[in-house]
């Protein structure tokens, strides 16, 4: 009711200089992850939201890296506390990455640094090309899969240049 109140109502695609607000909206395993994405970048409007993909490579690889059963319970108990006490959506985060090496315990037969307790899938001290290779794998597949959302963003965007010449568009993926 205001008159000195100016509103003007455009189509979003005529208005150049603006960038509509981007709302991330992921499960609720994956929304602790959001403060990743938020830390670099918000995807834009019109982008993919990496934060599904980041989540489960980060729990992952987080895991196979420190596959303990025993460690893994400390740091879900600890993550779970700093969450509960002090509502940090970090702890969450540590509270899952704890869950995460408390299976690849059992894989290892990990329990505190002794490998002899369980009898693990995966003998680490045996296996440690076998586990190279497998991180190494995941890796690549990591970065193929980025490079594809880039790819896809540009077609998203029109952006015929970046989409064939970039070195994470056409050009980068098939040189990669």
């Amino acid at each position: 009711n205001d008159t000195k109140v100016i509103v003007d109502f455009q189509p979003i695609d005529k208005i150049s200089s603006t960038k509509p607000p981007t709302e991330l909206k992921n499960l609720g395993i994956f929304k602790p992850f959001e403060l990743f994405v938020n830390m670099y970048s918000r995807p834009d409007y019109d982008e993919i939201d990496p934060t599904p993909v980041l989540a489960i490579t980060y729990i992952i690889l987080f895991g196979i890296m420190f596959g303990d059963v025993g460690q893994g319970l400390v740091m879900s108990l600890l993550g779970l506390a700093l969450y509960k006490f002090k509502k940090s959506v970090m702890g969450n985060i540590i509270a899952i990455c704890g869950c995460s090496s408390i299976f690849f315990g059992f894989i290892y037969g990990s329990v505190f640094g002794f490998e002899d307790i369980l009898n693990g899938c995966i003998n680490v001290t045996q296996s440690v090309s076998q586990i190279l290779i497998t991180t190494v794998s995941l890796g690549i597949l990591i970065i193929f899969i980025s490079m594809t959302f880039n790819i896809i963003n540009c077609i998203f965007k029109n952006n015929l240049a970046q989409l064939v010449l970039s070195s994470n568009g056409i050009c980068g993926f098939i040189f990669y």
